[in-house]
This record gives C-alpha cells, structure tokens and sequence, in this order.
C-alpha cells in the first residue's frame, strides 16, 4: 500500500517500528522516535512533505550545528522512506577537535576523592571508577554495563561488551589497575556489575568530585579525550587508537593525532630561530644581484663561452680568433660582438 494513502497516524507507527530494526541500540532508537513525535506533532493531521520538513528544521536553526546535523539526518531518512526525500537541505557535523584535558586536572579530582570523609566504603569505587576511565578511555555507558565476568585477569584484559554501535572491544590494563581491580570484585560474583551505577550516574558523579576539586569542566568524557591524546602523544598510530577507543571512523581517531601535533609544534618553534645565510655558489642569487653585477657576470660568462671555443670552435656565425701571442680581453670582446651584428 502507498504510503501517501495513509493516514498520519498509521505511516507514523509503521516508521516507530521500521526504527526497532534500523537503530540496534535502544538510546538513539528512543531519541529518533522522540524527534519524529515532534514532526508529526508539528504537522498537525498534515500529509508529510518537503516543505513541511524543512519549515520543521527551521525552528532548530538556533541549536549547536552537530544537532541540527543529527535532526536532519533523522528527517531525511524519514522523508525518504515516505517517497519525498529532501536532500537539498542536509547538514554537515562539526569538525571539532577533542577536548585538551590536563593530567593535573583529574589528579585533582582523585585527590578530592581521597580526601572524603564520609562513605569511606565509596571511596574505593570512587577511584576505582575515575582511574579505569583515564586508563581504558571507555565510555560512561561501557563503564556503566561493566560485569566482573568482562574483567580477564589472565590477559590483563578489560572487555567491552556491546558498545556504542553494539561493538565489542578488548582493552589491555595496566598492571596497577587490574590490581585495584582484582581487589574490589573479590566479594562479588562473576555477573554483578563492577561499579554498579547508571549511565547518568556515572557522569553525575565526576561532575561532582570535579566541582568539589575545584575542576567543574572536567566531566566523564574528558577522561576518554585524555586517554585518546596521551596515547597520540607517545607514538600510537590512528588504527591503534581507533581500535582501544572503538572509533567507527579512522578521522576521528586522526583527531587525537592531530591535537597532539608535535610536528606542527617543531614547524612553528622555526619561526624563532635565525634565519639561513645564503651560500654564495658561483651564481649571485636573483633577489641580491645590483645592475652592475648582472652585466659583469653576464660578461664573465660570455668570456667563458668565447675561450672554450678557441679549443672547440662550434658551428657559429662568429668566432672569436686571436693573433699569435695576443690575450682576450673585454675590448677586444665588443668589438667581435660589433662586427658580428
């Protein structure tokens, strides 16, 4: 059946179900069926239409750009699954770089953790939580879902079980930190989660350990950002990266590398040093040369040319020949020259 024969209520429903199968995860799932709660909303028993579509993405001009590029990917998926695509009016994402976070920063922070003076039992998790962001550079929801059964001792291994993009991934831990870890699951069974916290939970709490550290822009993420910087700056390749952080893209994790920029760095350190003399090499270069030098070394030059020919007469028009015992010289020069034209 067309779906332009449809009444807004029924294409609606058939899209919120064809959105089970196209989104494998349930959070973007949940926020495209949102996002097209609001159009059909909007449209008001209206049939969908280009025009109705982007009147619709005009109300969102004023939000940040990687927003307005996630709305009309949504929409325009949706308009060309009706039959009335609209690709004229898409959005590109930001290119922005990540976040430069500073190693003193989230010291801070687990300073101000072990600094608590209350729920001391807190305080193991607490730290626990922080480090193994800064050293595996998971996600808030990874860390979230996170089971004593994902932990590999044997390997030293921490195992990323349905990522972002339902992705699993393997991350080598430090020695240190499997300790730390190895420590705090001791009394809990194989299919309890390590931190036990949700997703929201996991970024409220560093929001409030950073501001209590005096660090409010540090947040959850930042711990990934450092991760992926501090790995470019010790010589990790873009693959390595995009393969520890789970990047869908091998530009994203180029990212990092080109935060860490150490080459770029030497380039502009150049600036503030003293520039190369010029080496003089038998030819005065262009921009020095004064009139009178061009035509001295032009001479010099001719002079040359004109006595190699006395061992090699070329086929000429002129040549210049010398009495017995006579010398060259720059008058004896010009004149051949004027006899010769």
């Amino acid at each position: 059946m067309e779906l332009r024969n449809l009444s807004n209520e029924d294409v609606f429903e058939r899209w919120r179900r064809e959105l089970g199968f196209r989104y494998r995860t349930d959070k973007p799932r949940k926020e495209a069926i949102r996002f097209i709660g609001l159009f059909e909303k909007f449209l008001a028993g209206r049939p969908p239409c280009a025009d109705f579509a982007k009147e619709f993405l005009s109300h969102y001009a004023h939000r940040k750009q990687n927003t307005r590029a996630g709305y009309s990917a949504q929409l325009a998926m949706f308009m060309k699954w009706y039959g009335d695509p609209i690709d004229d009016c898409r959005v590109s994402p930001a290119e922005d770089m990540p976040e430069l976070v500073d190693a003193r920063d989230l010291d801070k922070v687990e300073e101000a953790i072990r600094n608590r003076k209350t729920h001391k039992k807190l305080v193991q998790r607490d730290i626990l939580l922080v480090r193994t962001l800064r050293y595996t550079g998971i996600r808030r929801a990874e860390a979230a879902h996170l089971r004593v059964c994902d932990i590999d001792v044997a390997s030293r291994m921490l195992m990323v079980r349905g990522g972002k993009g339902c992705k699993d991934r393997a991350i080598p831990m430090l020695d240190s930190l499997m300790t730390e870890m190895q420590t705090y699951c001791a009394a809990k069974q194989r299919g309890d989660l390590v931190f036990g916290l949700k997703d929201v939970s996991v970024s409220g709490l560093v929001s409030i350990w950073a501001r209590k550290a005096g660090v409010p822009h540090i947040h959850a993420h930042s711990y990934r950002h450092f991760f992926g910087t501090e790995l470019a700056r010790r010589g990790v390749t873009a693959r390595e990266i995009q393969r520890l952080m789970g990047h869908r893209h091998m530009s994203t994790s180029q990212c990092y590398i080109d935060l860490a920029a150490s080459d770029l760095r030497s380039a502009i350190d150049r600036l503030g040093e003293s520039p190369p003399k010029h080496e003089f090499t038998g030819v005065p270069a262009p921009s020095c040369r004064s009139l009178l030098d061009n035509v001295l070394w032009a001479c010099q030059k001719y002079v040359q040319s004109q006595l190699d020919q006395l061992l090699h007469p070329p086929r000429h028009k002129f040549c210049w020949e010398l009495e017995e015992g006579e010398q060259p010289s720059m008058e004896g020069l010009v004149a051949v020259i004027s006899r010769s034209y």
